[in-house]
């Protein structure tokens, strides 16, 4: 294992018709050090909006404040002068806009905006005691949410970046207290409490809301929750005094009742997941305990996976490979494994064989593989994959019985980002390429980096760590592909698109050449050459490419002639002239003397695949030819 501030992983890859050289590097770099000192800043709420990135950090100065970041400079937006801070958080990117709640020292907790230039405060509930704004949910590219104006409660209030206005479901105080949100059919449907009917299901077509049914009939509620959407059709859970706590449908007219545990008793059905038109939860029937459940819209299907009433401790549904469900259950003999739905067919995937449970986690798909963190026999819990034919432990990555439990896992750039800790180096972030799990160490030593609210964008992974030095600080590793391809005819050209490029001279103290600022370059000369490449401040240079095949000389072809091209093992002269000397020279500068048998063939089976320049003497001169190995 390679632990390492700068992990650089290189693969050489060669084709018939290019060279490529290969290079991720992966920097772990301060961003700021937004608090000097040890202290720490404690960045939060990482927000992407546009090609910015927006946080909340303690300076030591201003409080909590509000943070912006474009790639090269941090900057203050100080909303609450002084150094009691305004404590942003709930931030949300709004069609590009940065929505917001703060605390500016007037007007208390309330909404506010900034658009790259100026903040903007919407005083919901006025004087300084806040509207306790919460409950983002997007809806038709506007933001709906609660919130307390002082006069009429909590209720619904819909804000679309430059107008608010409120929603007064439940008249008078203390208000509807709007929450649950899900589109549906083109509308919002969510909870909502009125005087009448207590806390039922409303709907909002854009101009209005209605109550939808009054499921639990009179002033009762029965708390809708648990809203999904699955075949056209929403569901959710809610109680009334025939049927308890149940499963509900709404086709856009009718509410109907999916009566999971038949009678009164409920069945608390929980962790509704849509996945390819099924609906998968967890829920009650008195004959078989808590288990798995499914709806296809027609037919209910009780998966009794722990016989018995006992009940399987079922966990979310996850969709993997190949249209496959895999959920945490626990069938009261092997403990709880991994399973595997399909079709209505639920298989056990027994990670730790035995009826020791394995309890798997962190469900995640990369590579057309699927990863997720489990228990293993004398491992702990480690980093584990499943290939749809059979699970395998990725590494052992605190080795021995103590567990790395791996967590946070992200895909970003084809690769995979995961937190895990080693008795050697504490918690730390790693990056898998799928061959090869290399450690990013943050803090040297035992102590924790412990990265956290990792985001990613901008051709960069942005999160939270402590370095051991400037206490916990906002990081950000940049993730650049920097493969370099030259082609046959002599043209290098950068894989990374979309970015800023300057090809520069290796053997010039690596100088810019001028006017080499697009994706290809094709040099004039030979030489050594590489390019660096910009992405929204992530800076990177590829490694450094030769070329030789510039004024190749072509004459006398009809004298010269190499076959196979490409070759595999042999290649052959056909000349009429005596043949001086023969050498091979590699697109990385390295020349091959080679050995020339009487009948002109030349043993090339131990060379690497890759492109190649033949250089053939003879008394005439020399000639160049170019061929591949596979």
């Amino acid at each position: 294992m390679i632990k390492s501030n700068y992990i650089i992983m290189k693969k050489t890859i060669f084709t018939l018709a290019t060279i490529a050289s290969t290079i991720f590097a992966h920097s772990q770099t301060l961003v700021e050090d937004i608090n000097p000192g040890s202290s720490g800043s404690f960045p939060n709420f990482i927000t992407q909006v546009g090609n910015k990135y927006y946080f909340s950090a303690d300076d030591g100065v201003n409080g909590s404040e509000l943070w912006e970041y474009d790639g090269t400079n941090t900057s203050l937006i100080d909303i609450n002068s002084g150094a009691t801070g305004s404590f942003p958080s709930n931030l949300y990117n709004l069609n590009g806009l940065l929505v917001f709640t703060a605390n500016d020292g007037t007007t208390g907790e309330e909404l506010f905006t900034y658009d790259g230039t100026t903040v903007n405060s919407f005083d919901i509930n006025p004087g300084n005691i806040g509207s306790f704004t919460s409950n983002f949910f997007e809806f038709n590219n506007k933001l709906y949410f609660s919130a307390d104006n002082g006069t009429d409660g909590v209720e619904l209030h819909e804000f679309d970046g430059t107008n608010l206005n409120l929603i007064d479901i439940n008249a008078g105080a203390p208000g509807s207290f709007p929450s649950k949100f899900q589109e549906y059919d083109g509308k919002l449907y969510f909870s909502a409490q009125e005087a009448s009917v207590g806390s039922e299901l409303h709907v909002f077509d854009g101009s209005s809301v209605t109550l939808v049914e009054d499921i639990n009939p009179g002033t009762d509620s029965s708390y809708p929750s648990n809203p999904a959407v699955s075949n056209g059709v929403l569901y959710f859970t809610a109680n009334d005094p025939t049927n308890g706590n149940e499963l509900r449908s709404f086709d856009g007219t009718t509410v109907d009742v999916i009566d999971i545990n038949p009678g009164t008793d409920d069945s608390y059905a929980y962790l509704l997941t849509d996945i390819g038109g099924v609906l998968f939860m967890g829920a009650t029937e008195n004959s078989v305990g808590p288990e798995l459940h499914t709806y296809d819209g027609t037919t209910l299907t009780a998966h009794d996976i722990n016989p018995g009433t006992s009940g399987s401790s079922v966990g979310r549904a996850f969709e993997g490979l190949n249209g496959k469900v895999y959920i945490k259950a626990d069938d009261g003999t092997n403990g709880s494994e991994l399973w595997e739905y399909d079709n209505g067919t639920l298989t056990l995937i027994d990670v730790n064989p035995g009826t020791d449970p394995s309890y798997p986690s962190n469900f995640t798909l990369f590579n057309n593989e699927m990863y997720f963190s489990a228990e293993v026999g004398t491992d702990g819990v480690e980093l584990h994959k499943y290939d749809g034919n059979t699970t395998s432990l990725v590494e052992d990555i605190n080795a021995g019985p103590n567990s790395s439990t791996p967590s946070r896992f992200t895909v970003f750039n084809n690769k995979m980002y995961l937190v895990a800790n080693t008795d050697a180096n504490g918690r730390e972030l790693f990056v898998y390429d799928g061959n090869t799990l290399t450690m990013l160490e943050l803090n040297p030593g035992v102590a924790n980096g412990d990265p956290s609210n990792i985001r990613y964008g901008l051709g960069r992974l942005l999160f939270r760590g402590d370095d051991g030095t400037n206490g916990i600080e906002l990081f950000e590793l940049c993730d650049i592909d920097t493969t370099i391809n030259l082609s046959v005819h002599g043209t290098f050209s950068a894989n990374a698109s979309g970015v800023d490029y300057q090809w520069v001279d290796c053997n010039n103290g690596f100088a810019p050449i001028s006017g080499a600022t697009n994706q290809s370059f094709t040099p004039t000369a030979n030489g050594s050459y590489a390019v660096i490449i910009d992405n929204l401040g992530c800076i990177d240079t590829s490694s450094c490419m030769v070329l030789n095949n510039v004024g190749l000389e072509n004459h006398d072809l009809k004298n010269f002639k190499l076959y196979p091209n490409p070759a595999n093992n042999q290649l052959n002269i056909e000349t009429n002239q005596d043949i001086e000397a023969i050498s091979l020279t590699a697109l990385n500068g390295q020349t091959i003397a080679l050995k020339v048998t009487n009948n002109h063939s030349i043993d090339i089976s131990n060379l690497t695949p890759g492109v190649y320049i033949v250089n053939i003497t003879t008394k005439e001169g020399i000639v160049r030819r170019r061929i591949v190995k596979q």
